[in-house]
């Protein structure tokens, strides 16, 4: 596990910061994503979609990101995440 992440989950008011963090950057999120389906008059229900897909890929990007593993590599499983997750993606 890197360093950065140990400390987090080792520090109790530490991990608790930064899931008040998460939770405000979601907050801020849903806000702002519903103010531009506001802007453009429709229900909102692509706009909330999408944000649900970046955030469950985020999640799991991060759940399944080997701590010996570069930044750059937990970016690039942020980004496989979507195209993962479709119906004809999943091998039976």
């Amino acid at each position: 596990m890197s360093q950065s992440r140990r400390v987090v989950a080792d520090t109790a008011a530490l991990a608790q910061s930064t899931r008040d963090f998460g939770d405000q950057f979601r907050a801020d999120l849903v806000a702002w994503a519903a103010s531009r389906s506001a802007e453009r008059g429709d229900d909102g229900l692509v706009a909330a979609l999408q944000l649900n897909v970046a955030m469950a890929a985020l999640a799991t990007a991060y759940q399944t990101w080997p701590s010996d593993e570069p930044f750059d590599d937990f970016m690039q499983r942020v980004n496989q995440c979507p195209s993962r997750a479709r119906p004809d993606a999943v091998t039976r």
